[in-house]
Parts: C-alpha cells; structure tokens; sequence
C-alpha cells in the first residue's frame, strides 16, 4: 500500500510471511497495519513505528457475508478486504447492498481494509467504457463500506508483447486514475 513506509522493506515481508504462516484455513492475507517496532532495524537515531491491520479476503472461508463475517471473528481478525458477497463481486453491488453490507460488518466490528476489486483484470483490448463504469460503482462501494483504497490490476496483455501494449496499458491506467481523482479513493 501507498502509505506505508519503511527503511527496510524486507522485515516487513518477513513480518508478513511469519503472520501469514501462522493462519489457518486458506485465507489470504495483507498486512497493511499491524502494529510492530522496527526501531532496531533503523538507522541509529531514528525512532519508528511501523502500523499495519492483518486483513482477509474471507470469501476463501465462504460465499456467505454471514459466514465470512463469523470466520474473521473465530480467528480474531477485524479488516476484511471484501471481494465477492453472498455470491456477487464487490464491484457489482448495488449502494442499497454495500449500505446493508456495512451496517452487518459494523454490528460485527469488522472494518473494511481495501476493496479487492477486479478492476483491470479484464484483456487489454477489452471494452474500457464498461470497466470505468464499473469503477465508478467500485468508488461508491468503497465510500459506503469506509475505506479510501481499492485495489486493480494492469491488465491482461498477450504473453510476449507487453512492449508492444505498454503505452495503452498507461493510457487506461491514467483513464482509472483520472477517474478516482479527486474522490479521496487511492486505487492501489
């Protein structure tokens, strides 16, 4: 994620393959803000703390918010960073469902990290006024469930021509971040 930032990148990954080790169950996990002193690891002088929430795609426990939501609980996990719903991607709810998704994850105190959207995973020639539409819903969803991220993709490129792409790559990313600004949203 953006903001984070740390003098040595590698202890967070490590930080995050030993969390991740420890967790059972098949979940995903992104480490974004679980709080740890990396003091010692820092140049002489400097104090640091780096913050980070253990956060789960829990559609890999069940399809049902329900069960998702009691998943996260069992374990002790309070981020959640929802990709598919009661069997609909978070990209496609209605506001009337993330609305009812959200009063669920708050009578659960369960926050939501980042949206785990599939916004830019679609063929680089696909069809790019759909999928900015369909990040136009992806920004309202994350406003109503309370998170300033989501995250995308770049695109499927043809294996061996990403040289030749790479400019239209750049171009619908722009078209993406175009879109997200100004909305308080980071696409990540």
């Amino acid at each position: 994620y953006q903001h984070m930032v740390c003098a040595r990148p590698h202890i967070i990954t490590n930080l995050a393959q030993s969390c991740i080790g420890r967790i059972a169950r098949g979940f995903y996990f992104a480490a974004e803000r679980c709080i740890i002193n990396i003091g010692k690891y820092i140049a002489k002088g400097i104090n640091a703390m780096a913050k980070f929430i253990l956060s789960a795609f829990a559609d890999e426990a069940s399809s049902s918010l329900s069960d998702q939501i009691a998943a996260l609980k069992a374990l002790g996990i309070s981020h959640i960073e929802p990709r598919n719903v009661d069997g609909k991607n978070i990209s496609n709810l209605t506001a009337d469902e993330a609305r009812a998704m959200r009063e669920k994850l708050d009578a659960a105190g369960i926050s939501v990290s980042s949206i785990g959207s599939p916004i830019g995973k679609i063929d680089i020639k696909g069809d790019m006024d759909a999928h900015i539409a369909m990040l136009e819903n992806t920004i309202n969803v994350a406003k109503i469930l309370g998170t300033k991220y989501i995250r995308m993709f770049s695109f499927f490129v043809p294996a061996g021509h990403e040289d030749e792409y790479q400019d239209e790559v750049f171009s619908r990313m722009e078209r993406m971040l175009a879109t997200a600004r100004g909305t308080g949203i980071q696409l990540v």
